[in-house]
């Protein structure tokens, strides 16, 4: 409520599985890249798992950005 969230609407979208063929997919993709956790970032290739200060992870990317893959 507080982000202006229709209940009703969330609540239908989670008890279906229309969405469910396309969320496994990407979980399959996630897993095979290593993923084992949230957030996870890809730069340039390189994966960068946790929780990063906006200011590490502007550095991680123009570092990576710059290197070969």
């Amino acid at each position: 409520q507080e982000v202006n969230l229709n209940a009703g609407q969330f609540s239908r979208c989670m008890a279906s599985d229309r969405n469910l063929p396309e969320i496994e997919t990407d979980y399959e993709a996630g897993a095979k890249a290593g993923v084992r956790g949230t957030p996870t970032f890809f730069i340039n290739g390189v994966r960068v798992q946790g929780a990063i200060p906006e200011d590490v992870l502007s550095k991680l990317i123009e570092r990576f950005s710059t290197a070969s893959p």
